[in-house]
């Protein structure tokens, strides 16, 4: 009788764990779209992108540190 209700348990505890995974709601609309390599070259698209912010950004400011040391020997001379 004790073997029964401890399978009976087992099982119960079972389903419960599988109703926890089981998803409530339709995820189907944030699954990705496209084939993957239309994403990897998306994904590479972005990291370029961030590159050329990065690198005018980079330029940008050298020449405002240009502007800076210009002025400072103007001023303080």
């Amino acid at each position: 009788m004790e073997m029964k209700k401890r399978d009976a348990r087992r099982v119960w505890l079972a389903a419960g764990s599988v109703m926890e995974v089981w998803p409530a709601h339709d995820y189907s609309a944030f699954m990705p779209s496209g084939s993957l390599q239309q994403r990897v070259a998306g994904h590479w698209g972005n990291v370029g992108e961030r590159l050329r912010e990065g690198i005018n950004r980079a330029q940008t400011d050298q020449g405002m540190e240009k502007k800076d040391e210009l002025w400072s020997s103007l001023v303080y001379e």
